[in-house]
């Protein structure tokens, strides 16, 4: 039972690991060595979390199959959290009247 969570896991590491070097080249803003490892620990952290729940929505179930979403979600990780940020930033539950 481990022996598959653990290569998942380790799938889904690498990928974000690699998604996250090939964000940093093609985002020109990050110039400096520290938003460089912010970019790289925040490409991998949301390559944790996020890879799993986005494929499942579109019915991967394979450990490749949820590397490669993985690894799309490194690349890209700034514009989901932006467009997730402003989704919650629009959204109300009791009509606050913006």
């Amino acid at each position: 039972m481990f022996e598959n969570l653990n290569i998942k896991i380790l799938w889904l590491f690498a990928a974000g690991v690699c998604g996250s070097i090939v964000g940093l080249g093609i985002n020109p803003g990050i110039d400096t060595p520290f938003k460089r490892i912010l970019f790289l620990f925040g490409g991998l952290a949301c390559t944790m979390f996020l890879a799993t729940p986005i494929a499942t929505h579109f019915g991967l179930k394979d450990a490749s199959e949820i590397a490669a979403v993985g690894f799309a979600v490194a690349i890209f990780w700034q514009q989901i959290v932006g467009k997730l940020a402003s989704a919650l930033n629009n959204f109300s539950i009791f009509g606050s009247g913006r």
